[in-house]
């Protein structure tokens, strides 16, 4: 995919021109205090706030992630889990990378790490193009991926790996079967650092869990 130019200049032409349509087609966000059914406010100061769907599980992201803490990583965000199935999970994260966080240290990286395959494409994996939008009166980017996540199979430790080269093993017993996933990423800008939406589900519930993915961007307030 051809990476789009996202200098300076032309995120703010990009906005100016979004942001002059949405107060002519007379747009609005909803005030965080009043959430949508099925939806709860939620609030992570000093950096962000959204509505959440409401029975889905909550954590802060990362917390177990390379053995060290939010602070150390300067990474702060939430991961939201919805209703347990078969995997891969269904996963919501908001989540800001401040100026300096150890993981991706510009939007842009974030983005190119994300939108392109970084070790070439494979057979059922697709990128979509980058677009620039509006996200709480600010520069942002938004993009789709679907790629394939290995999960576990039950374990058959006396059964001898079959010849489908579909399969994975780790070790003898252990399968792991190829799930495909689809992803939305939104990415929105900050002048100390920038926030990351990411929604994540099994390719054919994907657009059954959708509306709440975007929800959550249309209540997304930040506060960097």
């Amino acid at each position: 995919m051809k990476e789009q130019s996202m200098g300076p200049g032309r995120s703010r032409l990009w906005v100016s021109m979004l942001l002059a349509g949405f107060v002519l087609m007379g747009g609005g966000f909803r005030p965080a205090s009043a959430a949508a059914p099925g939806f709860i406010p939620f609030a992570l100061a000093p950096y962000f706030s959204c509505e959440i769907p409401k029975n889905w599980g909550v954590e802060k992201s990362g917390e177990r992630s390379f053995g060290l803490s939010p602070e150390e990583k300067k990474v702060y965000g939430i991961s939201l889990h919805g209703p347990a199935g078969p995997p891969p999970a269904l996963r919501i994260d908001v989540e800001f990378y401040a100026r300096g966080n150890l993981l991706h240290n510009s939007p842009e990286v974030y983005i190119r790490r994300h939108a392109e395959p970084l070790f070439g494409q494979f057979e059922g994996e697709s990128y979509g193009p980058v677009e620039v939008t509006i996200v709480a009166e600010k520069a942002a980017w938004t993009f789709e991926r679907q790629k394939h996540q290995f999960v576990p199979a039950a374990p058959d430790l006396a059964a001898e790996p079959p010849a489908d080269p579909s399969r994975i093993y780790a070790r003898p017993g252990l399968r792991a079967m190829p799930v495909a996933v689809r992803e939305r990423f939104v990415v929105v800008s900050s002048d100390a650092g920038f926030y990351a939406l990411h929604y994540i589900a099994p390719a054919e519930r994907f657009g059954e869990f959708l509306p709440l993915f975007e929800q959550v961007v249309a209540t997304f307030r930040p506060q960097r």
